[in-house]
Formats: C-alpha cells, structure tokens, sequence
C-alpha cells in the first residue's frame, strides 16, 4: 500500500475499453475543472477507491438511485 502512496517514478499504458462519448464527457469536466489531465484525474479516484473500497458501492448506488 505505501508504494501505491507513492508518486510513481513511470508509468505504463493499460488498454481499457470505455464508453467514447462518455469519455469525451469525462474529459471536458477536467477540463471544466481545470484538471488538463485525464489519468490524473482516474489515477486519484483510483487511489482513493483503494483507500476506502466502499467508494465504488456508493458510486453505483448513486447510479442506480439516478436510473430508478
């Protein structure tokens, strides 16, 4: 865990296969926010999801409630 804390001194591409329009979203409130940086921005919700695991329970949950 102390390694995760950590900011690395590389980084290696992954390959993930996402929604591309939600993607552009994603993308434009960063840059709304100022955030230039999409990975940083996932690198962040990663890190704390990793930190507290009940994160991504509430996030699902929040879309559910939204769906319903």
């Amino acid at each position: 865990m102390a390694a995760v804390l950590q900011k690395p001194k590389k980084r290696k591409r992954f390959s993930i296969y996402l929604n591309p329009q939600l993607y552009i979203e994603f993308r434009l409130v960063c840059k709304k926010m100022q955030k230039k940086r999409t990975n940083h921005v996932l690198e962040a919700f990663m890190l704390a999801a990793v930190k507290n695991p009940n994160l991504i329970k509430v996030i699902y949950h929040m879309l559910e409630c939204k769906h319903s």
